[in-house]
């Protein structure tokens, strides 16, 4: 009965002093989108090249701000991925004497739900970084990628005088570093990059 009573008492605590803190949401999308993959698993002669060929990913971020220089803010985001494979084989080398490219395609879909920590410096610019939570929509090419990843970025922001302002910054996602019902025991871990483009609104 503790645990309860003492987890709603911080809660309450907590939603009193972010009533005092400014809040802001922001709209987002990626630009320049990389996409890499991280295997440990590679049983095979083989070398294998991932590019993405297209890629969306839109998000909606809702920041509170716990000082002068430091924020953590949450949100959702979709992510679509279109991924062409290319494999070469070592057999294919000493059969005909050269490399023969073989090429497969997929899609990797993603739910992800983050909480992040933003510290900001020098008036302009800002540190973000945290986990977050991905759910797999579809994947068609490289293992489950549902479960915990990490995002770090860099980025500047710039403040209007009517409540709106604007932000760029680069960052890096690495999926599935904690991955949850993987049944074939595949260990890969999608890793895009990309830059940040988004408009924010302070509510308070």
């Amino acid at each position: 009965m503790k645990t309860p009573l003492m987890f709603f008492t911080m809660m309450l605590l907590a939603n009193t002093f972010f009533a005092q803190t400014k809040k802001t949401v922001t709209a987002y999308t990626s630009l320049y989108n990389k996409v890499s993959i991280i295997s440990n698993m590679k049983i095979c002669d083989c070398t294998e090249r991932y590019e993405a060929t297209k890629t969306i990913q839109i998000g909606v971020s809702y920041t509170k701000q716990l000082n002068k220089w430091l924020s953590v803010n949450s949100g959702v985001e979709y992510s679509s991925f279109n991924i062409a494979k290319t494999t070469t084989s070592i057999y294919d080398v000493l059969r005909y004497g050269r490399e023969i490219p073989h090429y497969s395609y997929g899609k990797i879909t993603l739910i992800t739900l983050p909480i992040n920590l933003r510290a900001d410096f020098l008036k302009y610019f800002f540190v973000n970084t945290g986990p977050f939570v991905d759910f797999e929509m579809n994947n068609t090419i490289i293992g489950k990628q549902t479960g915990i990843g990490v995002k770090n970025s860099i980025g500047a922001s710039y403040a209007f005088k009517n409540h709106f302002s604007i932000l760029l910054n680069p960052f890096i996602q690495i999926h599935s570093l904690l991955s949850f019902g993987n049944k074939n025991n595949s260990n890969d871990k999608l890793v895009n990059s990309g830059l940040n483009l988004g408009i924010s609104y302070q509510i308070k």
